[in-house]
C-alpha cells in the first residue's frame, strides 16, 4: 500500500491504542509480581510455622509437599524473562519520513511486541495461580489438634 492511502489521525489513534495497551499490559506484569512475592513470603512464613509444631508425619509431608509446589510455581512467576519493546534506534531511522509512512510500521512492531510479551503474561499468571493453589491445599491440612485452620 501507498503511504498515502493511509488517513494519519487513524494512524495515530491505533498507535496511541496500541501503546496504552502495552502500558496496561506492564501493568498487569508488576501486579502479578506483587502478588507472587506475597504468596511466596505467605508460604515461607507457614512452612516455618509447621516446622515448629509436631503434626501426623503423612500430613506433614502432603503440606510440605503443597508448599513446595506452591513456592516453586511462585518463583517460576516470577522469574525474569526476556520482554519485546519497541526498538528506539529504529524509530530513529524513520524521522525524516512522513507521520504516514512511519506510523503503520511502528502499528506493526507494537502489535509484535504486545503479542510475544502476552504469551510470556499467560505463563506467569498460570504460574501465579498454581501457587495459590499450591498454598490453599497446604492449607486444608490439618493442625497438630486436628483441627483445620480457620
Amino acid at each position: 500500500m501507498n503511504p498515502d492511502d493511509f488517513d494519519v489521525d487513524t494512524l495515530t489513534m491505533i498507535n496511541n491504542e496500541i501503546a496504552d495497551r502495552i502500558s496496561r499490559q506492564s501493568d498487569s506484569l508488576d501486579k502479578i509480581d506483587n502478588k507472587a512475592v506475597l504468596v511466596v513470603g505467605y508460604v515461607l512464613a507457614v512452612v516455618s510455622f509447621l516446622a515448629t509444631r509436631q503434626v501426623q508425619p503423612i500430613l506433614a509431608t502432603f503440606a510440605y509437599s503443597a508448599y513446595a509446589v506452591a513456592a516453586i510455581a511462585g518463583l517460576a512467576s516470577l522469574a525474569i524473562r526476556p520482554y519485546l519493546d519497541t526498538n528506539p534506534i529504529q524509530l530513529i531511522g524513520y524521522a525524516r519520513r512522513s507521520p504516514a509512512d512511519t506510523l503503520p510500521t511502528i502499528i506493526a512492531s507494537q502489535a509484535k511486541v504486545l503479542r510475544f510479551n502476552s504469551r510470556k503474561q499467560r505463563t506467569k499468571v498460570r504460574n501465579w495461580w498454581i501457587s495459590v493453589g499450591g498454598l490453599a491445599v497446604g492449607m486444608r491440612c490439618p493442625e497438630p489438634s486436628g483441627q483445620r485452620p480457620h
